[in-house]
């Protein structure tokens, strides 16, 4: 196997698995996934581990490890495991027994060896990604966007050609004309409405019309009609008819006051006439 240096770039693209290594060593346990880490190309041969691997080939690996405490310097540590299936690994900077600097985290999955990628890598890409997005919508929006000085901003429908979309289905044209069979329908309501109020308008104002003739038709008179042109009475022109039904009480008094005072006068008139005859005939 190829071990390269995973010092100098990432490898969070990558997925190791050595099949023929897990098979000969009966899986991994806690004593030998550093071993089987060795072998892929996330390890650092610069590393305390291969240094003391070298050393200590012979000597158990506990006393390495104690070893590695010793030691300054790049090393691998295995941090968290649940076995069978999941290993930990920290790439850290050791500088004195009780201060580390982590560097990179690998962890094993099911035998297959993945880099994790750090947190600005991780949050970089969310922000790609989310920008990507964000600028093709605006661009798809910016096609329906129309602009008017005396409007302003409007929307227009997409065009099959321009949305790419296929025609409308059985389901959207069976919503279009029910749609339109409800518009349909409140207009006629719309319209009988009117004609119902026109109707009954009408007919009131005739019913109306007809309460007030009848009741002008059954009024009694008011006395003879006054001389026309007659200077002394003063009254020349006719009283105009009161409107309504049955007319002003006011001006039927008037009336009745008016005709009254012409018969008087009329007969004091006649009387003298008549008097002044009888003077004619005796002194004749």
């Amino acid at each position: 196997m190829a071990v390269g240096d995973s010092t100098t770039s990432s490898l969070t693209h990558l997925e190791w698995r050595y099949t023929e290594w897990l098979v000969a060593h009966g899986g991994l346990r806690p004593d030998n996934v550093l071993d089987y880490f060795s072998e892929s190309p996330f390890w650092d041969p610069t590393s305390n581990n291969a240094v003391l691997k070298m050393q200590t080939q012979f000597n158990e690996l506990q006393a390495a490890q104690l070893d590695l405490k010793q030691m300054t310097g790049l090393e691998f540590a295995v941090v968290h495991e649940r076995l069978p299936s999941l290993f930990v690994i920290r790439k850290q900077r050791r500088r004195s027994p009780t201060e580390v600097t982590p560097l990179a985290t690998y962890y094993i999955l099911n035998g297959n060896i993945y880099q994790s990628p750090d947190l600005y890598s991780v949050v970089s890409n969310r922000l790609l990604i989310s920008l990507h997005q964000l600028t093709q919508a605006f661009h798809e929006t910016r096609q329906y966007v129309k602009f008017h000085p005396m409007a302003g901003y409007t929307w227009k429908a997409p065009s099959p050609d321009q949305s790419g979309s296929a025609p409308e289905t059985a389901q959207d044209e069976s919503t279009a004309n029910l749609r339109l069979q409800a518009s349909r329908e409140y207009h006629q309501v719309q319209r009988l409405f009117r004609h119902t109020l026109a109707t009954a308008a009408t007919k009131q104002t005739d019913l109306l019309r007809r309460q007030e003739g009848e009741a002008l038709q059954q009024s009694p008179t008011m006395g003879p009609p006054a001389p026309s042109g007659s200077v002394e009475s003063g009254m020349g022109t006719p009283a105009s008819k009161s409107p309504g039904l049955g007319g002003d009480p006011s001006l039927k008094r008037k009336k009745q006051m008016g005709t009254q005072s012409d018969s008087s006068k009329l007969a004091s008139a006649q009387k003298k006439r008549k008097k002044g005859k009888e003077a004619t005939g005796d002194k004749i």
